[in-house]
């Protein structure tokens, strides 16, 4: 999170494309790997019979912070240009993103002399505890498993989309302050689709729910070639297609 909100202020300061690009890329780098990897290692960590469940509040979490960045960004920029929207963003990030991991994030219960939620439920008898451990396995995944192209395919388009959305918006006529509305929201809906997935019941493949998924990525990407201003009153429907995809 320092990393990514000094990168982000970084990007104010900007005079070529080429740095610009190497910024953008460091911050979305840190975005798709080690802050995922911080925060749902941390989820797993702490939770097992409800992970499902607590994984999609981690994530309604970073939605909500998705859905305040575009307006927080626009509002800077509507007072004093592009360059303060970057430094708004990055200084948010570091207040609101770093300040709290740094002091209160525990990695494991382990550290604070507690357990999972599994074991907690349980510790009044061995049998409880095994039978616990039997109604709610921990998965195992060898390396060449747990790595797939999925993520490897997927970061690109959704970041692409990202990075060029309220721009496509803005050319196709849509005003400023109602397309940051649109990039906001299609982070609202990414929070619905999120607790959804949380409800979805644990012996269902999780193939089959991220097949669904990058086929709402590639559905919702494909509408937004053709949007117009006239669509304003279809644009929040475009948006939950697309939106799906981040859960």
């Amino acid at each position: 999170m320092l990393v990514t909100g000094v990168a982000m202020m970084l990007l104010s300061l900007t005079q070529s494309l080429l740095v610009f690009y190497l910024l953008f890329c460091m911050a979305r780098m840190n975005w798709a790997g080690p802050f995922d990897l911080g925060i749902y290692g941390g989820v797993n960590n702490w939770f097992v019979a409800r992970r499902a469940f607590a994984t999609s509040v981690a994530t309604l979490a970073q939605m909500a912070g998705l859905i305040a960045m575009p307006l927080i960004a626009q509002l800077a920029m509507m007072q004093h240009g592009w360059r303060a929207g970057w430094l708004a963003i990055g200084s948010v990030t570091l207040l609101i993103g770093f300040l709290p991991v740094w002091l209160f994030m525990v990695r494991r219960p382990e550290d604070l002399g507690l357990v999972p939620d599994r074991r907690a439920a349980d510790n009044a008898a061995d049998g409880a505890i095994k039978a616990a451990q039997t109604n709610y396995p921990e998965p195992s995944f060898s390396r060449k498993q747990a790595i797939g192209l999925y993520t490897v395919l997927v970061y690109p388009v959704q970041a692409g989309v990202s990075l060029h959305q309220a721009a496509h918006l803005i050319e196709r006529g849509i005003g400023p302050t109602t397309a940051a509305t649109i990039v906001g929201t299609f982070s609202l809906m990414s929070a619905v689709a999120s607790i959804a997935c949380g409800l979805l019941p644990r012996r269902v493949q999780i193939r089959y729910p991220l097949a669904l998924i990058g086929g709402f990525l590639a559905a919702g990407t494909l509408t937004m070639i053709g949007i117009h201003p006239a669509d304003r009153d279809i644009l929040l429907l475009r948006c939950s297609a697309w939106a799906l995809a981040a859960c």
